[in-house]
C-alpha cells in the first residue's frame, strides 16, 4: 500500500481509513464481550472499500462496473447470511459458539440467552461445554448447577454446586444456591446452614 500508494492516492486513502477507523474501534470498545462484536469494524472497513472501488476501476478501466456489479451481489448475499445470525440472541451467541468452540465465554453467553428463551437442554450442554474448557471456573459450574436446577435436576445440580465450591469456598452466591437447591431436595437443616 505505501509503495502504490505514492502512484495511487485512493489506496492510501482506504488503508488510513481502515487503520484509523480500525484502532478506532479497538481502543474505544474494550469492555466486556462486547470487544469481540465485528460490527465495531463496519465503519473502519469502508475504507478498503474505498481502495477496492477505485484499484477496480484503474484495472478494469470500464469494464470495471461489471465487476462492481458481481462483487455488490456477493456482497449483499454475505451481509444478508451475516443478518441471519442476529435474528435473536440464541442465534448470536450459537454462531459464537461456532466460530469459537474452545471459548468459555461464547459458551457462557449462549447458555444466557438459551435460559433466556427457555432451552434449558441447549443451556445445560452449553454449560457442560463451559465447564469442560475452564474446568477450574467456580462461576461457570454455578450457572451450570443453575441450570440444572431450573430444569428440575436437582441432584446434579447439588454436585455441580460443591464442584464450584471446592475451587472457590468463599462463593457467597453458590452457598445461596446451595441452599436453594437443599430446600428442593427437602433437606432443611443442610439448606438452612449453606443460607
Amino acid at each position: 500500500a505505501v509503495a502504490a500508494g505514492r502512484k495511487h492516492r485512493y489506496i492510501t486513502t482506504g488503508v488510513v481509513w481502515f487503520l484509523a477507523g480500525l484502532f478506532g474501534a479497538v481502543t474505544l470498545s474494550e469492555f466486556a464481550r462486547h470487544s469481540y462484536a465485528d460490527r465495531f469494524t463496519y465503519f473502519a472497513h469502508a475504507g478498503l472499500g474505498i481502495a477496492v472501488a477505485w484499484l477496480g476501476h484503474t484495472l478494469l478501466g470500464e469494464r470495471a462496473r461489471y465487476a462492481a456489479a458481481a462483487l455488490g451481489v456477493v456482497m449483499a448475499w454475505q451481509c444478508w447470511v451475516q443478518l441471519s445470525y442476529w435474528k435473536d440472541d440464541a442465534t448470536l451467541f450459537g454462531r459464537a459458539v461456532e466460530l469459537d468452540p474452545k471459548s468459555g465465554s461464547a459458551h457462557a453467553a449462549a447458555v444466557e440467552a438459551y435460559l433466556l428463551a427457555g432451552n434449558s437442554d441447549k443451556a445445560i450442554g452449553a454449560f457442560r461445554k463451559a465447564v469442560a474448557i475452564a474446568p477450574k471456573s467456580a462461576a461457570n459450574r454455578l450457572q451450570l448447577a443453575q441450570a440444572l436446577f431450573a430444569a428440575d435436576k436437582n441432584e446434579e445440580a447439588l454436585t455441580e454446586i460443591d464442584r464450584a465450591l471446592v475451587d472457590d469456598p468463599k462463593m457467597g452466591s453458590a452457598q445461596h444456591s446451595r441452599g436453594m437447591v437443599l430446600r428442593a431436595l427437602e433437606r432443611q437443616e443442610e439448606a438452612s446452614a449453606a443460607f
